[in-house]
Parts: C-alpha cells; sequence; structure tokens
C-alpha cells in the first residue's frame, strides 16, 4: 500500500512535503480512504460538538454496530483506542486523556487531496465540495472554493468556475 502506483498514497506523497502542520491530516485523509473501521466512526466524531466528550468505548461501539460479532470485547476496544489516536493526531480530538471534540487545522494541501480522493470516487466538479473527503475537512464549501483557486495557482489542480458550472482537474497530480 505504499507504493506510488497506488494513486491514494502517491498523491499524498506528492503533497506531503508541502507543508509540515498537513501532514497528520494528509495521513488521516489517506488511512479513511483505506480503512473502512476508520470510515465507520467518522459519524461519531464529526457530529461531535467542539468540547463534547468523545471516549474511545464509542468508537469501539460504532465499529461495533457496523460489524456486528465480527470482533472480540478486547479487539473493541483496542480498536476503539488506537483509532481515536488517529482522530487525534489528525486534529480532530484535544490530546488530553479525556478526548474532546475539536476542529482540525485545514490548508491548501489537505483540501487539493480530500478533492482528489472525491475525484478518485467518480465524483466531479461540485460535488468534490460535498464528498466524505471534504466534509472530513469541516470547512464551508466558499472555504473549498478559495482553497481550490488558491491550489490552482499552485499548480496542484486545475480549477475553472464560470456561470455555475465548475471543472476541476488533476492532470499534474
Amino acid at each position: 500500500g505504499l507504493s506510488r502506483e497506488i494513486p491514494v498514497f502517491a498523491v499524498m506523497r506528492e503533497l506531503w512535503d508541502t507543508r509540515y502542520s498537513d501532514q497528520p491530516l494528509l495521513a488521516f485523509l489517506c488511512a479513511s480512504a483505506r480503512d473502512v473501521l476508520v470510515r465507520s466512526t467518522a459519524e461519531i466524531v464529526l457530529s461531535a460538538e467542539a468540547g463534547t466528550p468523545v471516549a474511545a468505548a464509542d468508537l469501539s461501539a460504532a465499529i461495533a454496530g457496523a460489524f456486528p460479532n465480527r470482533y472480540s470485547p478486547a479487539s473493541l476496544r483496542n480498536l476503539g483506542q488506537n483509532i481515536a489516536s488517529s482522530w487525534t493526531q489528525a486534529g480532530f480530538l484535544t490530546t488530553a486523556r479525556a478526548k474532546r471534540r475539536t476542529s482540525p487545522t485545514v490548508d491548501i494541501p489537505a483540501a487539493v487531496y480530500a478533492l482528489y480522493l472525491g475525484h478518485l470516487e467518480g465524483c466531479a466538479g461540485p460535488t468534490l465540495f460535498s464528498t466524505r473527503w471534504a466534509r472530513l475537512l469541516e470547512r464551508s464549501e466558499p472555504d473549498l472554493r478559495s482553497m481550490a483557486v488558491a491550489a490552482a495557482r499552485n499548480g496542484w489542480l486545475e480549477y475553472r468556475s464560470s456561470g455555475g458550472m465548475t471543472e476541476i482537474t488533476f492532470r499534474h497530480l
């Protein structure tokens, strides 16, 4: 899975060195794209309001609900703790022992990667701003559009919008 032949990894790697502060979020987006267990906990974390506690046990329960009778209680406990750590490292939960909901810092490379992941799923145009990957960034569509414009200036994607039509391509990635 760490091959430059795999688009999900190759593009993450291409964006990796652009901003050190974006690396945790880039890694988390890549993990989310590849790991159904991480994705199965997204609703629990993303629906929690800022400052609300989010426990590893909540994440374990989400996994148990998504995959009933598949994991032992010990495995669920470990999965919940490890996935809580991933959400924390990406900036969605505080680093304190009692995890609380917070929002990640998002910059242009993470926005480009989220839009690219939506593109890989077959989305195009304005629908790229409402994919599960874009929702992970917790930014408004106008914010994501402005990041796409800035990304186009940096050569990471091509962005054209006029008369209600939007085209985003990724020829350079």
